[in-house]
């Protein structure tokens, strides 16, 4: 069924030797749908290795215009007839490229978005006995990264995952699972269902520990976090995650705080009733208490 919404996105490419950066208009009901129509119309254009750095809803900005010089790739998909072309060289620096979930919108934010860097700040025991610890990781490293932090736990007691009331504006709901408790149940289970958990921007996904009371989170920004009151289990974590190549900041920058941003679904994922029902067929139980 053809949609009124339409969507704008900067998108970075490689293009034959050269890097490229490109304007996509597409008519979806969401930002994955449309991502979805985008990249093989843009690799029969000759892009490859898409980044999708901003999007923005265009169709209800007040006196929208197309630009003047656009192809029409489907029905639904333009781009820019020109691209923006330029040689890569080894040392240069990649933009922070956000996981699937979130991307930046083209509204200015408060910082650049050059000062976003993979990297982590562990924070020392509040008031309330936690140690915390955040880690920021790009696209190409969140799913590898995020399943090596599991491991990194001693012990799995539970997994949660809280649905976000900024998913078709309804309330926040929290599903728990108590069959799986070992790791690899767990990472089997995110590998085959990526669309619907890693790559879905409305949830967070807890796994926790009745060790040090302590949750490993990645959460709707994409960015995975662990709170705990074992300075033991603290300090081996922070270890651990030095020793597969991340560095410690005490000033760190991430999409959710200071710029603006969007967030969505896989363009193949579940609508949120679907996403409901799935988690209850895999032995998720909803707890409607206290949230």
């Amino acid at each position: 069924m053809k949609t009124d919404k339409e969507w704008y996105f900067f998108v970075e490419a490689d293009y034959e030797n050269c890097g490229a950066f490109t304007n996509f208009y597409c008519q979806a009901d969401g930002i994955g749908e449309a991502i979805n129509q985008i990249k093989p119309l843009a690799f029969n254009e000759g892009l490859k290795n898409l980044k999708f750095i901003e999007a923005q809803r265009v169709d209800n900005l007040e006196g929208f215009e197309y630009p003047n010089k656009l192809v029409e790739l489907s029905d639904s998909v333009k781009m820019m007839e020109a691209l923006n072309l330029f040689k890569r060289h080894p040392n240069d620096e990649c933009m922070f490229n956000p996981p699937e979930g979130v991307i930046f919108s083209t509204e200015e934010g408060e910082y650049e978005i050059e000062r976003i860097q993979e990297q982590f700040v562990a924070y020392s025991k509040n008031e309330d006995g936690i140690f915390e610890f955040e880690l920021v990781i790009d696209d190409s490293n969140l799913e590898h990264v995020f399943n090596l932090t599991i491991k990194f736990l001693n012990s799995i007691d539970g997994f949660w995952i809280w649905i976000c009331n900024h998913w078709e504006e309804l309330d926040r709901q929290l599903f728990i699972n108590k069959h799986f408790v070992e790791a690899q149940q767990i990472l089997e289970f995110l590998e085959s269902n990526s669309e619907n958990t890693i790559k879905n921007g409305f949830i967070d996904i807890v796994i926790h520990s009745k060790e040090g009371e302590t949750n490993l989170t990645l959460n709707e920004h994409k960015k995975i976090s662990l709170h705990t009151k074992s300075e033991d289990i603290f300090n081996s974590f922070i270890g651990k995650v030095i020793g597969i190549g991340f560095k410690q900041t005490r000033e760190m920058y991430d999409i959710e705080f200071g710029y603006h941003h969007w967030h969505y679904k896989h363009g193949k994922g579940f609508e949120r009733k679907e996403f409901c029902e799935f988690l209850i067929d895999n032995k998720f139980d909803e707890l409607k208490n206290d949230i």
